[in-house]
């Protein structure tokens, strides 16, 4: 299967599982409506990022996978280190927002 089409079924079912989401704790009632609860905002975020990563893998998809294989040529410690900083640079960036959006 290739990853333009893996990337489609993500965005897809992403996409289904959000309304789904979006139906059941609208007709439930889980949160308050004017005041968005962790629940919902938790519930709606994983389907989200779902889509979020079928729609780079629509975009990428041929890129990132060369680009993993190339990953898995290099030795452990090169792969940790570089796992290291891009947790580093997330929590960053994460930080960097939180801040900027109060």
């Amino acid at each position: 299967m290739s990853p333009r089409f893996h990337g489609l079924i993500k965005v897809v079912g992403a996409g289904a599982a959000l309304v789904l989401v979006t139906l059941v704790a609208s007709t439930h009632n889980v949160g308050d409506a004017g005041q968005q609860g962790p629940l919902r905002l938790a519930a709606m975020a994983v389907p989200a990022l779902f889509a979020m990563i079928g729609i780079a893998e629509l975009t990428f998809g041929p890129q990132i996978h060369a680009l993993i294989n190339g990953e898995h040529k290099n030795a452990n410690w090169q792969r940790g280190v570089g796992g290291a900083l891009a947790l580093i640079l997330a929590i960053g960036l994460v930080g960097v927002g939180m801040d900027i959006l109060g």
